[in-house]
């Protein structure tokens, strides 16, 4: 039965979670490394990669990542290269590891032995192979890790390269006893994959290739390292290609060959040269003619459908070939379908709510995300893009988010951000942004608190707020601008709180001037509160400045207070410059307050 766009959306949130956990760990790693063992930043930083495990189980108790070189699968489906991804792969490959199992188990305790092992490396002191002898002695609860390889205590630092093709007696009998070629192909592809070395690793791709089809067999043939394998597997193989070159049925030329059910299998399973042109050419040629053939007897039936459920089927397979669409990334018929039923017609309702389940998928996402970096804001091209999304609905906030994580031209991520805060605003509903601000990556935490700032729907205050704790400076600043725009009491005392505690005079510079420009009344007193709040002399200069824009006889009373010298200031020569500043102010107060 074929996935749903549902199942597809909650499948690629599954992966993009685990993407997710998975990249947040190379950076936990480096970031604990540069604490002293026992330092009690190290179990907070420990605590958010749990949290993250966690929340990437969600109701399963297990998660496997298979590590084949850099590249790191689930469930046999390879995880985004990103840096992350790939230098976690590359470091538990090159200590010999294949795979983990995290488990619902592991605590804070666990990650952090975890962490450590993922900056191993040899050097002068300590070389792979003891590194390796530790690593398979090491018991962490929760987790389990497989090592590809034994070690062997040969002194060297690095793991040796293993030949391909080196069959006991057993396996060679057995191999050669396979009854179909896709059971030759897995046999060898299962005894070969644990290998390391770049030799062994070229065979396991060809046999990888070769069993997803991704190459023909005649491609196999060519590539495949012979020389290495007894001469029977080659044998063996050549009797299986002898089956493949079965004369077509034909009468009078000779006695058919009656095919029986490992033949049908051999045959049918693999593909020869012609099978990989025929898919090209209905791939390319075949495919979009047929399409534009289905969408155009489609909508002839549903503009003159002779009984109701001529014109249902007709909806279902309209469903499916928008499926089908969506799946291509096919950008351009989908913006032609979507303009014929955007003006009001019976059926338009209808046709946009299959629209909004069946066409999402993480390669249109890509692709609108390409077409739009060709639209200029506000022009009609960037509104379709805009209407297109509104129908694609909420689900598609997470695969933008993704694309968002990916993007590096800084024109096409405001492009993005507006186009997501346009959604929100049209749907009324942030929900899909949320879990975005306990992401790793500050980046994108930092443009959804952006999005979510502009959006501005009720209580988004109390939703960004924790972000003014975020280790990255560059997220504390942009949700100080956001509290700043929002401007409601939740806002205010968020502002007000954060500058009281906290200790960079220029973030708390940023948010006395953001509190100062609310137009509310008590902010006077917020900022007084603040004052006598902090120790920090840089902000209490800060907000001695601001107090000339919150104009009342309490702030004025404030500042002619601040700026009076006491005897011991008058000798020292302290807070001069906070004097100063308060007078300053309490001047323009007070001009203003006469005026």
């Amino acid at each position: 039965m074929p996935d749903t766009g549902d199942d597809k959306v909650l499948r690629q949130q599954k992966k993009g979670s685990i993407e997710t956990f998975i990249g947040a760990l190379m950076p936990s790693a480096r970031m604990v490394s540069l604490y002293k063992p026992g330092h009690p930043a190290i179990l907070p930083i420990a605590a958010r990669v749990t949290n993250l495990l966690l929340k990437t189980l969600g109701q399963d108790t297990t998660l496997v990542v298979d590590i084949k070189g850099k590249t790191v699968s689930v469930d046999e489906e390879a995880l985004a290269e990103t840096k992350d991804i790939n230098a976690f792969g590359g470091a538990l490959h090159t200590l010999g590891i294949g795979q983990v199992l995290f488990t619902n188990r592991l605590t804070g305790e666990g990650v952090y032995e975890f962490l450590k092992v993922l900056l191993l490396k040899a050097d002068e002191k300590k070389n792979l192979t003891s590194i390796q002898q530790e690593l398979q002695k090491l018991k962490i609860a929760g987790l389990l890790m497989s090592f590809v390889t034994s070690v062997v205590d040969s002194g060297e630092t690095g793991i040796a390269d293993q030949e391909p093709g080196r069959l006991s007696e057993e396996q060679v009998l057995a191999f050669t006893r396979a009854e179909t070629l896709q059971d030759l192909l897995l046999l060898l592809f299962r005894q070969n994959e644990p290998l390391t070395g770049k030799i062994a690793e070229s065979v396991t791709a060809f046999l990888d290739d070769a069993l997803n089809r991704a190459i023909s067999l005649e491609q196999f043939q060519a590539s495949m390292l012979w020389d290495f394998y007894d001469p029977r597997i080659r044998a063996c193989w050549d009797r299986f290609m002898q089956k493949q070159e079965r004369a077509a049925k034909s009468r009078g030329k000779g006695p058919f060959q009656k095919w029986d059910r490992n033949s049908v299998i051999s045959q049918a399973g693999l593909f020869r040269d012609a099978d990989l042109e025929v898919l090209r050419v209905r791939t390319t040629q075949g495919k979009p003619e047929a399409i534009r053939f289905a969408l155009e007897t489609i909508h002839g039936v549903l503009q003159n459908a002779s009984i109701q459920v001529q014109a249902k089927l007709a909806l279902m397979a309209y469903g499916r070939i928008l499926r089908e669409l969506g799946n291509d990334g096919d950008i351009r018929t989908l913006f032609s379908e979507f303009k014929k039923w955007q003006e009001p017609k019976p059926l338009s309702g209808i046709v946009m709510k299959i629209m909004g389940e069946k066409v999402l998928s993480p390669v249109l996402a890509k692709n609108i995300v390409i077409h739009m970096s060709g639209q200029e804001e506000k022009t009609a091209g960037f509104a379709e893009i805009e209407d297109l999304v509104a129908v694609l609905g909420l689900n598609s906030i997470p695969l933008f988010m993704e694309e968002l994580r990916e993007l590096a031209d800084i024109q096409n991520r405001r492009k993005l951000c507006r186009l997501l805060t346009s959604l929100c605003k049209r749907l009324q509903n942030v929900q899909f942004l949320v879990p975005v601000l306990s992401d790793p990556d500050w980046f994108l935490v930092r443009n959804a608190v952006l999005i979510l700032g502009d959006v501005n729907l009720p209580g988004t205050a109390k939703l960004i707020a924790p972000a003014l704790r975020h280790e990255h400076e560059r997220v504390r600043e942009e949700t100080i601008r956001s509290l700043g725009k929002i401007g409601d009491a939740a806002a205010v005392d968020a502002l007000a709180s954060f500058i009281a505690k906290c200790d960079d005079p220029g973030e708390t510079s940023m948010a006395v001037t953001a509190l100062s420009l609310q137009p509310k009344p008590g902010i006077d007193e917020k900022l007084i509160q603040a004052f006598n709040g902090t120790g920090q002399y840089d902000t209490r200069v800060a907000i001695a400045a601001a107090l000339s824009r919150v104009v009342t006889p309490a702030s004025i009373k404030f500042l002619s207070v601040v700026a009076k010298k006491s005897f011991m200031e008058m000798i020292t020569g302290r807070n001069k410059e906070l004097r100063k500043a308060a007078q300053e102010s309490f001047d323009k107060a007070r001009g203003a307050r006469t005026t």
